[in-house]
């Protein structure tokens, strides 16, 4: 074969030589010779993902240039402890011994024995442990037991050494919490413990007055992350949600700010989707009441805009963060809720979480709402609010009862000084993927345009030609780049819309260990999942979820690739077949949407790493 290659590289030239009258294809198919057998070859790698004590890494080296098949090696320094590399395939594999950076130089060699170096280097971090999961947390669930939905929220202090040591909670599965003005929570007490395992899987029992309730979660290096509870002894009792670190704070943070909120859940029928978007401001001089609070409701399909209501949020508890809020819809009467206030270190990310405490019979809607402090602009918001990328994240239960979820990016071109008041509209653009029932739409394309209130911050939008905004929903703007999404259509759409930030992309940007689970199960056929997963940057990831849903709880590991282009988006296959895509919110989260004849119940999950 060498001499094959050197006589046809002769040949070329000798003919080129003498045949001065047709350079031009000669030296062309030189040219494609030179391209095809190209000897310049190089190793792709740029950096390898950081590893974790204890818990098996897989990255993939991979090079470009020369004649495959590659082969591989380590010519100077060591791998960590624990590690091999596969000179064959590329693959770094096993499970790290020891804790710290090591420093290596690898080798890539092709067929023609043309090789090339890089210099790299592998960080394994101490694995994470109880103490990871230490202080003042609040936490979120939604879900089913044996078919009847339940909402829960509640705080709970973690002694960073496997016990639970207090805490409360609200549960309502539509039968409600008495009294009715002054709803009495769960007290959590001895019994409730925790187990965190080095990959950020881990398991908790909340043991309360009433109950105990069986946890898997997956949390994050301050201890925040996603839970779903998963009962052996009691498989049907299941559902997904959150858990945030919890700054407590003595004195009420949110003196006159502006809070936009956003809920789901059902109405009082149990049956029907109901789900709003809104905004409302606290008093400034009483601290606590709600004042001029106005939102978007959408009742089983049906659609009612300007529900005005006020409200008066009391009893809060600087111990657990949780109070009780009387709200008066206008229409719809006067609603109680168990409330908990959420505050970062910096106390410039304050959350409400709301969790009705009414029976449905009353008549309330069981939902659960998230109220974040709205950043208002000085000057007012405008359509450059809504400029640049944000990721929309959407659920919603289709008119044939299906699960029905969408991400995708919302693309504004804004300008600023326009806004609603002037009527002055800008085009914006909606890709999107979207899982329907198992039926799913990908790498679709619409287009429409929008308009921001000045005032409010609420965001009209005109019909895109095609998918979930063909019937346009309303947003509610928190920031820039960040709204909640409240559908008009008979599918009752419902959602969040994140900013991007880190363009542009590659499949480098999923990069590293990232924990997560799924959200907002919108029906009791949707299986839950925390989830433990490495990405190596290199299209390659692998992992662990727990899991629980109709089946029962159970585990599983998976590998999968995944290929990333510039905005972000990646399609994530196994075994060759795509099974989810995914959408790079930063360079430290990304959301995942299950595609596929095997995903006829759907949800969306959230990683971070």
């Amino acid at each position: 074969m060498l001499l094959c290659t050197l006589i046809f590289g002769c040949l070329a030239r000798i003919a080129l030589a003498r045949e001065p009258q047709r350079p031009q294809a000669y030296a062309d198919a030189f040219t494609q010779y030179v391209v095809l057998n190209k000897t310049v070859i190089s190793i792709r790698n740029k950096f390898l993902p950081d590893g974790v004590y204890g818990i098996p890494y897989n990255a993939t080296l991979s090079g470009s240039g020369g004649l495959a098949p590659y082969t591989w090696a380590i010519v100077a320094g060591s791998l960590p402890n624990g590690l091999s590399l596969d000179s064959n395939s590329g693959v770094i594999a096993g499970t790290p011994t020891i804790v710290g950076v090591s420093n290596f130089t690898v080798q890539i060699t092709d067929k023609n024995h043309t090789s090339a170096t890089s210099n790299l280097s592998i960080t394994v971090n101490q694995g994470f442990t109880n103490a990871t999961l230490k202080g003042n947390y609040a936490f979120t669930f939604n879900g089913y037991s044996n078919g009847t939905p339940v909402l829960m929220a509640g705080s709970f202090v973690a002694d960073g050494q496997g016990k639970v040591t207090s805490g409360v909670l609200d549960y309502n599965d539509g039968s409600g919490e008495q009294p009715d003005n002054n709803p009495a929570p769960q007290v959590i007490g001895a019994g409730s413990v925790y187990t965190i395992n080095p990959d950020g899987l881990g398991t908790m029992t909340i043991t309360t007055n009433q109950t105990v309730f069986n946890l898997s979660v997956a949390i994050t290096s301050d201890g925040s992350g996603r839970l779903i509870q998963s009962d052996p002894a009691n498989p049907q009792a299941y559902g997904s949600g959150a858990i945030k670190s919890q700054t407590p704070l003595s004195q009420w943070p949110l003196c006159g700010s502006h809070v936009v909120v956003g809920l789901f859940g059902l109405d009082s029928s149990l049956v029907s989707r109901y789900s709003a978007a809104g905004e409302f401001q606290f008093d400034p001089n009483t601290c606590v009441d709600a004042e001029n609070g106005v939102m978007d409701v959408n009742d089983g399909g049906n659609y009612s805009p300007n529900v005005t209501f006020t409200g008066a949020f009391n009893q809060y508890d600087p111990n657990t963060g949780r109070g009780i809020a009387g709200i008066t819809f206008k229409p719809g009467g006067r609603r109680f809720y168990a409330f908990y206030l959420v505050s970062s270190s910096d106390h410039k990310k304050n959350e409400l979480i709301l969790v009705s405490t009414d029976p449905t019979s009353e008549p309330a809607a069981l939902t659960l709402w998230s109220g974040l402090q709205q950043a208002f602009p000085p000057t007012g918001w405008d359509n450059s609010s809504l400029g640049g990328t944000t990721v929309a994240e959407l659920n919603a239960v289709d008119t044939n009862g299906a699960a029905d979820v969408t991400a995708g990016l919302f693309v504004g071109n804004g300008v600023a000084g326009n806004n609603c008041q002037s009527n002055n509209y800008d085009p914006a653009t909606f890709n999107f993927d979207e899982n329907q029932g198992g039926t799913s739409n990908l790498n679709q394309s619409s287009t429409g345009t929008y308009c921001v209130d000045k005032t409010t911050g609420r965001v009209t939008l005109t019909p895109f030609n095609i998918g979930p905004f063909a019937t346009p929903p309303v947003f509610y703007m928190v920031k820039g780049g960040v709204a909640f999404a409240v559908g008009t259509d008979p599918a009752v759409t419902a959602g969040i819309l994140e900013e991007q930030t880190g363009s542009p992309f590659s499949a480098s940007s999923i990069f590293g260990p990232y924990s997560g689970g799924t959200v907002t199960p919108v029906l009791p056929a949707v299986t839950n999942a925390v989830t433990s997963l490495f990405a190596d940057g290199s299209m390659n990831m692998n992992g662990m979820q727990d899991i629980s849903g109709p089946g029962g709880p159970g585990q599983q590991n998976f590998t999968y690739t995944y290929t990333a282009d510039s905005t972000g988006r990646a399609v994530v296959q196994q075994n060759g077949n795509a099974i989810g895509i995914a959408y790079v919110i930063s360079p430290t989260q990304f959301v995942l949407l299950p595609i596929g004849p095997s995903n006829q119940f759907p949800a969306l999950s959230i990683f971070g790493q």
